[in-house]
C-alpha cells in the first residue's frame, strides 16, 4: 500500500493553531486571496492527504479548511460545526493580522499588545470539537 505524502497545507492544518499564533502567518493570510464564495456553500468533504489540488481551481485558504476538516476525522454532523468553527477562526485571525499590519505601519509595533484570540475563544480546541 503506498504511503500518502503530506504537503504544506497537511502540515499547517495539523499544526494551525502553532501557526495561528505567530504574527507571520496571520501576516501571510493577508497576501492570500479570499476563501471562494460563501462559506455555507463550500463542502465539509475534504480531499485525500496530500491529494495533488486542481491548479486552476485551488485557493490556499479552501485547501487549509479541507486539510482541517480532514485533521479533526469527525463524523459528518460534527463536521459542519467544525467547519463553521474553523470559518469564524479564520475571519478572527484575518481581524487580527489587519490589526497588526495597521499597528506597524503606524510604527508603533515594539509597544504592540495585540490581542489573538484562542482556538478556545471561538469554541475550537486543538485536538478537536467540544463535546
Amino acid at each position: 500500500m503506498p504511503q500518502a505524502k503530506f504537503g504544506p497545507q497537511d502540515v499547517i492544518a495539523c499544526n494551525f493553531e502553532t501557526f495561528a499564533e505567530t504574527p507571520q502567518f496571520r501576516a501571510m493570510l493577508l497576501t492570500l486571496p479570499p476563501p471562494s464564495g460563501d462559506s455555507a456553500l463550500r463542502t465539509t468533504m475534504p480531499s485525500a492527504p496530500g491529494a495533488e489540488a486542481n491548479a486552476t481551481e485551488g485557493n490556499v485558504l479552501d485547501d487549509l479548511r479541507e486539510k482541517w476538516l480532514e485533521a479533526e476525522g469527525a463524523e459528518l454532523d460534527e463536521r459542519d460545526e467544525s467547519a463553521l468553527l474553523f470559518d469564524k477562526r479564520l475571519e478572527m485571525l484575518m481581524l487580527v493580522a489587519e490589526q497588526e499590519k495597521s499597528v506597524e505601519s503606524e510604527g508603533t509595533v515594539d509597544g504592540f499588545e495585540g490581542t489573538v484570540f484562542s482556538s478556545q475563544s471561538v469554541g475550537m480546541k486543538p485536538d478537536g470539537l467540544e463535546g
